[in-house]
C-alpha cells in the first residue's frame, strides 16, 4: 500500500473515530485485587494501521499525533465506564501530545463529568521511549492535570530519556518498570539490583512501582520477593475488548482461592430467574416483538420439548434485522437459525465459583451475558452473569475483613464458621493445625522480609496440595495454619506438604547455615543457643461424633499440635488414636528438621488456641 493510501487511511480512522479500546488489568498481588485497567488501542482488524504502532507512528509522521490520541482517550475513557471495570483507568499520553498547544484541554473532564465520574479514576502515563526535550513544560502540564485530579504515572522506565529527573521532578503517583527489565529478571542478578534500586528509591520518594511485561511464574515470584506488590504482563491476562473482572491468575499467593468458605456453597438456583422460553420454530421478528417489549430481557432462552437448544441474543438480532433488507430477508426466518448454541448451560445444583469459572474462561462475550440453568437437563431457567460477580464479589468482600493480610487466606472468623458448618452437618473432615518450628530464632537471624516469605511459601504449599472445592485452607495468624479436608486424607497430604516444604527452605539459608543444619539465636532468656533448620508440626484431629462443637476440636487440635511439636523429630500427631492406645500415636513424616520446642502462642482472642 502506498504512502498516499495510508495517510487516507488514517484520516478515516480519526476522522470515523474508528478505534477499538482493549483492557488489560492491573494487580494488587499483596491485596489480591484488580489495581485497575491500562487501556490500549487498536486501528481497524482490516487496516494496514490495525498495529498500534503503525498507527501512533504514522500519525506522528503527519503531525496528528495529538489528534489520535485524544480520539483513542475518549473511546477508552467512555468504554471503560460502559463496561462498569473498577478500580483506575491508566491512558498513555505521548509528551509531545501533552505539551503541543493545540491539544484541546478540557476535553477528557467534560466527558467524564457526562459519564458521572471523577477525574481520580484516571491515570496519565507518560512513557519514556520518547523524547522528552521540554521537561519543565512537561511537568507544569502535569501538575494541571494532578489539580484537575488525575494521578500520573512514568511508563517504561529504564528504557531511555529523562525518565529519572522526571520522575524526581514530577513525584509521579506510579512508576512502570520496562518489561525488559522484568523478562528473565529470575536468572538476571544485574537486571535484580536494577530493579531493587527503583524499588528503594520509590520507597523514599513515596510512589508505587508497578512490574510491567510479567511473563512467567517465576517472573512473578522474583519481584513479589523484591517488595514489588503491583504487576501486569500476559502471566495474568492479556488485553482483551472484555477484561477479567476478577483477578485472572489463580497462581498469585495472594490470589489464590481462599478455600471453600460457607457461603460459596451457594448454587446457581439462587439466581435462577425464569424467563418465558421460545419454540426453535419461532420467526424471528416474532422473537424480535417479545424482546422489545420486554426491555429488561438481553436473551431469549430456545428450548425445544424441555432442553435447551441455546439463547437467542438481542444485540445479535438487531444487527440482523437492522441491515438495509434485513427483515424482508431474515424476519420469517425460525430462530433455530439465529440461535447462540454455545450459551453456557449449568445444572442448577452447580456452585457459583465453578459457573464464574466457565464464564470468564469464554472469549464470547454474548456468552458471558447469560446462561442456561437446567434440572436433569431440562430448562428451569437463566442466569445473568453481571448477578453472579456481583454475588461473588459481594461474598469475598464478606470475608476479605477477616482475610490474614500477609497471605490473605481466610482468617479465624471464617475457619470457625467453616468448622462449626461442617460440625452441624455431622460431614467427615480431618481438622489439621500446621506450625512452622523453630519460627522465631529464624525471624530474629533473618529479618521479618525473610520471615514473612517463608510464611507465604507455607501458605501456597497448602493451597497446591490441600486445597479443593471441599477442603478449606485458614491462617489463623503468625506461623499457624489451619486445614479442614473434607476430600482427602490429612496425614499424607501432610507427608507431601513437609517434604515439599523442605525442598523450598533450601532458598531460604546462606550456605553455611544450610551445611551446619542449625543457626544460632538468642533464646527467651537472651543465651545464645543453636536452633535446627525450620520444620513443620502438624496435629490432626478426625472427625468424631462425639465431639459436638467447633470449640473442642479447636481445643483438641491446638493439644494435637503441641504434641507433635514437642517430639524430637517432625512429626504429625493423630489426636485420639493415641488416647484409644494409652500412648502417644506418632507418625514419621520425612524427617525434615529437629524441631525444638517453641514457647507456646497466645490464641485466646482467637479462640482456636487456649491453653
Amino acid at each position: 500500500m502506498t504512502r498516499n493510501s495510508i495517510d487516507d487511511v488514517l484520516d478515516a480512522i480519526i476522522e470515523n473515530k474508528s478505534i477499538t479500546s482493549v483492557f488489560q488489568p492491573i494487580l494488587d498481588c499483596k491485596e489480591g485485587t484488580i489495581l485497575g485497567y491500562e487501556a490500549l488501542s487498536r486501528g481497524p482488524s482490516d487496516s494496514p494501521l490495525h498495529s498500534p504502532v503503525a498507527m501512533f507512528n504514522n500519525a506522528a509522521r503527519l503531525g496528528r499525533l495529538s489528534e489520535l490520541e485524544l480520539v483513542c482517550r475518549e473511546k477508552s475513557i467512555y468504554n471503560f465506564f460502559r463496561k462498569g471495570l473498577s478500580g483506575l483507568l491508566f491512558l498513555n499520553v505521548s509528551p509531545m501530545a501533552l505539551i503541543d498547544p493545540n491539544y484541546p484541554r478540557g476535553r477528557s473532564v467534560q466527558l467524564l463529568q457526562k459519564l458521572g465520574h471523577s477525574p481520580s479514576r484516571i491515570v496519565i502515563e507518560l512513557s519514556e521511549k520518547y523524547p522528552m526535550e521540554d521537561t519543565d513544560g512537561l511537568c507544569k502540564m502535569l501538575e494541571y492535570y494532578r489539580s484537575l485530579g488525575f494521578k500520573t504515572a512514568i511508563d517504561d522506565l529504564g528504557s531511555g530519556y529523562a525518565g529519572l529527573r522526571l520522575w524526581s521532578e514530577l513525584r509521579p503517583d506510579y512508576v512502570k518498570i520496562d518489561g525488559h527489565f522484568i523478562a528473565n529478571i529470575n536468572n538476571d542478578p544485574v537486571k535484580r539490583e536494577f530493579v531493587r534500586g527503583i524499588v528503594e528509591l520509590s520507597e523514599n520518594i513515596g510512589c508505587q512501582v508497578i512490574a510491567e511485561g510479567v511473563e512467567t511464574s517465576e517472573e512473578c515470584d522474583t519481584v513479589g520477593q523484591m517488595g514489588i506488590s503491583i504487576a501486569q504482563g500476559f502471566y495474568f491476562a492479556k488485553p482483551k475488548e472484555d477484561p477479567d473482572l476478577e483477578v485472572p491468575h489463580p497462581l498469585l499467593v495472594a490470589s489464590k482461592p481462599m478455600g471453600v468458605l460457607p457461603n460459596f456453597n451457594e448454587t446457581a438456583h439462587s439466581l435462577c430467574v425464569w424467563v418465558d422460553p421460545i419454540a426453535p420454530d419461532m420467526k424471528l421478528l416474532q422473537a424480535w416483538e417479545i424482546l422489545s417489549d420486554e426491555l429488561t430481557i438481553a436473551s431469549l432462552p430456545v428450548v425445544d420439548q424441555g432442553k435447551p437448544l441455546g439463547m437467542l441474543n438481542r444485540s445479535s438480532v438487531l444487527k440482523t434485522l437492522s441491515t438495509q433488507y434485513g427483515r424482508a430477508l431474515y424476519g420469517d426466518k425460525p430462530v433455530r437459525e439465529f440461535l447462540n448454541n454455545k450459551a453456557i448451560s449449568v445444572e442448577r445444583d452447580t456452585l457459583l465459583d465453578e459457573i464464574s469459572e466457565l464464564i470468564t474462561s469464554e472469549d464470547d462475550m454474548y456468552v458471558r451475558q447469560h446462561y442456561l440453568i437446567t434440572q436433569k437437563g431440562a430448562y428451569v431457567g437463566v442466569g445473568n452473569s453481571r448477578d453472579l460477580l456481583k454475588r461473588i464479589t459481594d461474598i469475598k468482600l464478606k470475608y476479605a475483613r477477616y482475610a490474614n493480610p500477609l497471605t490473605l487466606l481466610p482468617g479465624s472468623v471464617p475457619i470457625k464458621e467453616r468448622l462449626a458448618e461442617l460440625v452441624k452437618e455431622k460431614r467427615y473432615f480431618e481438622l489439621t493445625y500446621f506450625d512452622i518450628n523453630n519460627f522465631k530464632p529464624y525471624n530474629d537471624i533473618y529479618g521479618y522480609r525473610k520471615g514473612d516469605q517463608v510464611i507465604q511459601v507455607v501458605g501456597r504449599l497448602l493451597l497446591d496440595l490441600g486445597n479443593s472445592k471441599s477442603n478449606f485452607i485458614g491462617h489463623i495468624g503468625g506461623d499457624d495454619f489451619i486445614g479442614i479436608f473434607v476430600d482427602q486424607e490429612a496425614r499424607q497430604t501432610c507427608r507431601e506438604i513437609f517434604v515439599e516444604f523442605d525442598k523450598c527452605m533450601a532458598d531460604f539459608y546462606t550456605e553455611n547455615h544450610l551445611k551446619a543444619g542449625r543457626i544460632k539465636a538468642h533464646n527467651r532468656n537472651g543465651e545464645e543457643t543453636y536452633y535446627p533448620l525450620l520444620g513443620l508440626a502438624a496435629g490432626i484431629v478426625p472427625f468424631d461424633p462425639a465431639i459436638s462443637t467447633a470449640d473442642q476440636y479447636a481445643d483438641y487440635a491446638s493439644e494435637a499440635k503441641h504434641h507433635a511439636k514437642e517430639a524430637e523429630s517432625e512429626k504429625i500427631y493423630i489426636y485420639g488414636e493415641a488416647q484409644s492406645q494409652g500412648d502417644l500415636h506418632m507418625l514419621i513424616s520425612a524427617p525434615v528438621t529437629n524441631a525444638a520446642t517453641l514457647a507456646r502462642k497466645d490464641h485466646a482472642a482467637i479462640g482456636l488456641d487456649r491453653g
